[in-house]
């Protein structure tokens, strides 16, 4: 069974100078969860899915570190049980994305979803795109629920449309 989530609204922090485990503690401090974390030379980045720009700014204040916000990304997810197990799954959705010339800032997978971080203004229509592909055509919807969090649930470990 799959569904298509997304957010219209998911910044990307980088915080300078701090570790994974004092950005993570100054953020449930204040209540908030991590929901991304990765780590780079220079700087750390991270996503608070469902916080407030504010508030993780007020967080990072504790930690006296320079902080920088990419406000324009969302995200969109295909949610299944065992997805990031099967890697051709993640690689049918990115691949359905690169070929709308949708690229991801980053991408993030867990036993049950794998999510991508993009360009808040394409959410819709990857969130189109991607219910087309691993939902739609198996379930005979005829279009995506963007109005919604959550898509049309349908069997996404069949083969892929076109599939014979």
């Amino acid at each position: 069974m799959a569904g298509v989530a997304h957010r219209r609204e998911e910044p990307v922090y980088a915080a300078k100078g701090v570790t994974a485990a004092e950005v993570t503690m100054a953020l449930a401090e204040r209540g908030a969860a991590i929901g991304a974390i990765l780590p780079a030379e220079h700087e750390l980045r991270f996503s608070a899915p469902g916080v407030d720009p504010a508030e993780v700014a007020a967080a990072m204040d504790t930690l006296d570190t320079q902080l920088s916000t990419h406000l324009e990304l969302g995200t969109v997810s295909v949610v299944s049980l065992g997805i990031a197990r099967k890697p051709a799954l993640v690689a049918r959705a990115l691949r359905t994305l690169a070929d709308a010339g949708i690229e991801p800032e980053f991408v993030t997978t867990t036993t049950g979803r794998v999510t991508v971080h993009l360009a808040a203004a394409q959410v819709d229509e990857a969130v189109r795109l991607l219910h087309d592909e691993f939902v739609s055509s198996e379930a005979g919807d005829t279009g995506a629920h963007t109005d919604n969090t959550v898509a049309t649930v349908t069997d996404l470990h069949q083969a892929p449309k076109g599939a014979a």
